[in-house]
């Protein structure tokens, strides 16, 4: 670290994630006067020209011009670039620009007013890559432009007219270029060869390949730096040319380009800048340094790490020097003698501590602890003859405020013995297991199991909220009689293992009242592991956080009525401390408890997820299409090279090499982005899933729908061709189409597995959602499932009276018919239809003919709804609801969400 630092004379920041590069800065006269002006253009289209005024810090003084060109800019510069003076040369994708600049004075002190008009245009057959600007030819008071494009051609503009183009021998890959004005040269960096052209020998060539009497475009002079060529920048104080490569910084004479000197940089330079005598550099360090030759003169530290820069002259200070970074940082600096070194201050007295105070809370901290670990021993969920497994949860005695971590001591018995035992532990996120694989030769009577494994949240867990707190234990092994056999079980973890208590908050986003017919118990009793030093004993509000995430979930108890708030930024968070919260009320007040919502549902925070897992899906999608097709731009530029290396006369590799190792850099850099989309995927597939479980507990307070929760919360496959949402759209399709139509057995018969196709969007994922809400509002409960053996007998009935059974594992709705029951008896319509065949011998020929007619029609709409069952399906919901709307919008879902409420208390859904 450098002992002087570079003092700031101006600095301004250009705008909020634009980028910038090398080429993006210029300085220099725009006027008639002598007042210098900064020119900075980004990779966005906006163009900035400043005054800098010392000591402005925001920028607002200095900033003369703002103006979007709508279009990237790629390189700016300015010069004597039309007859009538001064012109800032602007270089686009397809196009170059040459403005001028304008000034109004303003009345007495209302300042200036600057204006950019266009001069000319030209417009680029091919892409252009950079630009510099001179005297081509040695003319005199008139400066020219030359563009060099992505294929290394030169184009040459003399002002308003288009000169020529030439194609540069052995150049595959545009480099920098820079034109030397005292000897009329240009000089380009292609990979790692510097070749310098004259203008007069670029002029004169002609490209015809097969004219023996063209002249072709001869170099002056080559050289070969040894390395990757970044910049070239003239040096005509002292008649040579300065090269900077990725390592080291070289200077060439103009005439031969013959090495005056060469310095090679321990870390690599960023930028430089010649100036009269000396030269100045950057290093990727951030530290400024001024040599001459290759001998250090002075050096300063700097903030930043800059990718061009330039001298000014700003009023009467002159030789300012101009760094621009790649983020828009804009400083005027100059080097100064401050020293950057730290001053060590003097520490503080040290408090005396109160020894006393603190073993106080040590003790009144370990009879909490003791208090929630207390009866932590649970049974074994899942006995078989061969392993019993045990679990015992303790919770760890780390002090409130630091990550928790539970201790899990897994135990096994068996009366017979057992080999090759392996334990999978599998913790729900963003928990993490200490040893997720545990494995044992052999267990028996006198060997029984016994393991101890920790469960944390570590700091690579995704950042998600947990629908539920269960690990699942699965043990492998073989028996006695050589059979492989399982053993599944579940570890009931305790609420504190991803929580940390923080203090209540009373601002959120997503909101849901509870309200009990018991009295109210205090929140202090209901989550002892909640409590902080700071809150009062009986309060009336807790809040946590997850871990690792940042949100804060807040709950908040009524002080007149028996109701309870929980609070979040999003609907998932809400899952695990409203099941918690039934759960101890429930162990408090007995089987008597009863619950109600006493707001509208949250559909419009379901729906809100949905929409981000879907944009999460598309970017991943996105992500995958552009790495395949640049790994097979890598595997293209490989065969070439190889083909190169295998060629018995060797042969210049035509900056493949660069190529490839660009190729090879971008599609690493798109492999890393699609991995953070796949994470961010998993996490927004795991936060639809958690509000899903939170929708299934809500619908469930109106009534027994147990089967919602394997509906809405279970972890569905997202990397496969049809991810999340065509799962779940086709449960809730069939579990919709089995019970909303006032016919459910009739719809049960087209509602067989069909192939999932992958969705265009998620609107009829959301509105299934919604019809299912709404159905369960208006008083619709959901069938448990038959046995096998009925379900066998009911098939073989149906197929015997000549009709098609449902065979489908999913639970069915069945609604309220016009006279109150369930689905059981058949409604008016069933009997009319089925008692049709033995009224057909009472009617009249005509009347006959007409119930035939009928039916035809019938059968016929029945075989167009086999067809289509998509248009079947957006039919049915049209003559259900009166609507046939596709997508609705989430205003609409805010509306349908606050109808639900009256819609449901006749049900006993809201209180």
């Amino acid at each position: 670290m450098s002992l002087f630092k570079a003092r700031d004379w101006w600095r301004c920041q250009c705008g909020s994630g634009e980028e910038f590069d090398n080429g993006c800065l210029a300085t220099g006269r725009l006027l008639q006067d002598l007042q210098q002006f900064v020119v900075i253009g980004s990779h966005s289209g906006i163009l900035r020209i400043f005054k800098p005024v010392k000591g402005d810090a925001t920028g607002t003084e200095s900033t003369c011009l703002e103006k979007d060109l709508r279009g990237p800019i790629l390189a700016v510069a300015i010069g004597n670039l039309i007859s009538e003076g001064r012109g800032l040369a602007v270089l686009h994708d397809r196009k170059l620009a040459v403005y001028t600049l304008s000034c109004t004075q303003g009345h007495s002190n209302g300042g200036s007013a600057y204006s950019l008009r266009l001069a000319y245009e030209h417009s680029l057959k091919k892409s252009g890559y950079n630009l510099c600007c001179g005297p081509f030819g040695k003319v005199e008071r008139r400066d020219f432009i030359a563009v060099q494009h992505l294929d290394a051609a030169v184009s040459v503009f003399e002002q308003e007219s288009f000169s020529f183009i030439r194609y540069l021998p052995n150049a595959v890959l545009p480099g920098p270029m820079a034109y030397l004005p005292a000897s009329d040269i240009f000089v380009t960096g292609n990979s790692a060869r510097l070749e310098a052209y004259k203008y007069n020998s670029l002029a004169v060539a002609t490209d015809a390949q097969d004219d023996p009497k063209s002249r072709r475009v001869k170099h002056e002079w080559v050289h070969n730096s040894g390395e990757l060529v970044l910049d070239i920048r003239a040096w005509p104080r002292q008649e040579a040319v300065l090269v900077l490569n990725y390592r080291s910084v070289l200077c060439l004479s103009e005439a031969a380009g013959q090495p005056n000197w060469a310095l090679r940089f321990e870390v690599p330079p960023a930028a430089i800048l010649p100036l009269t005598a000396n030269w100045l550099v950057a290093s990727s360090t951030g530290q400024l340094l001024v040599l001459h030759e290759n001998e250090l003169l002075w050096g300063a530290q700097h903030s930043a790490t800059p990718v061009q820069l330039q001298l000014v002259t700003a009023g009467q200070t002159e030789g300012l020097i101009v760094a621009l970074t790649e983020d828009g940082r804009c400083d005027a600096l100059y080097l100064g003698t401050d020293p950057s070194l730290p001053i060590m201050n003097p520490s503080s007295a040290f408090r005396d501590l109160d020894v006393t105070r603190l073993d106080g809370e040590l003790r009144a901290i370990q009879g909490r602890i003791r208090q929630a670990t207390s009866g932590a021993s649970l049974p074994a969920v899942k006995e078989t003859a061969d392993l019993q497994l045990n679990f015992h949860v303790a919770a760890s005695s780390r002090p409130i405020g630091a990550a928790p971590e539970v201790s899990v001591t897994v135990q096994g018995r068996t009366k017979s013995h057992i080999q090759e035992v392996q334990l999978c532990l599998q913790p729900p996120a963003p928990l993490q297991v200490s040893q997720p694989r545990l494995t044992f030769s052999f267990v028996d009577s006198s060997h029984p199991l016994e393991a101890e494994v920790q469960f944390s949240v570590g700091p690579n867990s995704t950042a998600c909220a947990p629908a539920s707190l269960q690990a699942t234990v699965v043990a492998t092994f073989t028996s006695t009689a050589g059979s492989p056999k399982c053993v599944q079980s579940v570890i009931h973890l305790p609420f504190a293992a991803c929580v940390q208590p923080v203090l209540p908050e009373k601002q959120a986003r997503c909101k849901l009242t509870l309200e009990f017919n018991k009295p109210p118990v205090p929140l202090d009793q209901l989550f002892p592991e909640l409590q902080l030093p700071e809150l009062e004993p009986g309060g009336q509000a807790v809040a946590f956080r997850y871990l690792p995430d940042s949100a804060t979930v807040t709950l908040v108890a009524s002080q007149t009525a028996s109701k309870y708030r929980l609070q979040g930024d999003s609907l998932d968070q809400l899952t695990l401390p409203l099941r918690e919260l039934r759960q101890r009320l429930r162990g408090h007040h007995g089987d008597a408890l009863r619950c109600n919502l006493a707001c509208p549902l949250p559909l419009p925070d379901y729906c809100e997820l949905v929409d981000w897992h879907w944009e999460c899906r598309q970017r991943v999608a996105s992500l995958d299409a552009q790495l395949e097709q640049k790994a097979a731009q890598f595997r293209a530029v490989q065969k070439r090279l190889l083909a190169k290396f295998k060629d018995k006369t060797a042969g210049p590799l035509q900056s493949l090499d660069l190529l490839l190792e660009s190729a090879g850099e971008q599609a690493m850099s798109l492999a890393e982005e699609a991995e953070a989309a796949r994470q961010a995927l998993r996490a927004s597939g795991q936060r639809v899933c958690a509000a899903g479980a939170a929708l299934a507990e809500l619908l469930q307070l109106a009534g027994p729908a147990e089967q919602l929760g394997s509906v809405l919360s279970d972890q569905l496959d997202d990397f496969s061709e049809c991810g999340l949402a065509e799962q779940l759209d086709a449960a809730l399709t069939h579990l919709l189409r089995t019970g909303l139509s006032r016919s459910g057995a009739k719809d049960a018969m087209v509602s067989g597995a069909g192939r999932l196709e992958p969705a265009k969007d998620v609107a009829k994922l959301k509105k299934h959602v919604q019809m299912l809400c709404e159905k369960l509002a208006r008083g619709a409960t959901i069938a448990p499932l038959p046995a096998p053996g009925a379900a066998a007998a009911a098939s073989a009935a149906a197929a015997a009276a000549g009709s098609v059974a449902p065979t489908s594992a999913l639970p069915v709705i069945r609604e309220p018919d016009s006279r109150g029951g369930i689905g059981g008896a058949p409604s008016g319509e069933d009997f009319l239809n089925g008692s049709l065949n033995a009224s057909q011998q009472f009617m009249s020929p005509r009347a006959a003919d007409s119930s035939k007619k009928q039916r035809h029609k019938k059968k016929k709409k029945q075989k167009k709804h086999h067809r289509d069952r998509e248009d079947g399906e957006e039919e049915e919901e049209a003559d259900m609801f009166g609507s046939a709307r596709s997508k609705p919008a989430p205003r609409e879902l805010e509306k349908a969400s606050a109808l639900l409420a009256p819609a449901a208390e006749s049900a006993g859904f809201y209180d």
